[in-house]
């Protein structure tokens, strides 16, 4: 799974977090990041061999107790999709979606 790099036809090597996951690579990365949060919510994870931002994903998660299933998991999966969907070539971390929440919230409870 190769992301695409924009900017090579000027010779410029582009950092990967840069690059653009197009279509089938979006989506093999969707399906990992589902499988994964599927085994972290049945507490049943089967393989041996992670992706580095799955170790990063499971770190986060340890270090908000984040250890059952919940809404909040189902969220961040959304949220994940709608990142993908749009050429992210790795998910977000937990930490950042429930920062970006907590500021959402924040930003609600102001202008009510």
């Amino acid at each position: 799974m190769k992301p695409q790099n924009s900017n090579s036809a000027h010779g410029a090597r582009v950092p990967e977090s840069d690059c653009v996951l197009l279509g089938a690579e979006a989506e093999a990365l969707f399906s990992r990041f589902n499988l994964l949060i599927d085994e972290l919510t049945t507490g049943k994870i089967r393989r041996n061999k992670f992706e580095p931002w799955e170790i990063d994903f499971l770190l986060d998660a340890l270090d908000y107790g984040l250890t059952r299933p919940c809404v909040l998991l189902s969220q961040y999966r959304e949220a994940v999709r709608r990142q993908l969907a749009n050429g992210v070539t790795v998910p977000m971390k937990l930490s950042e979606f429930l920062v970006s929440r907590k500021k959402r919230a924040r930003m609600k409870s102001t202008s009510v």
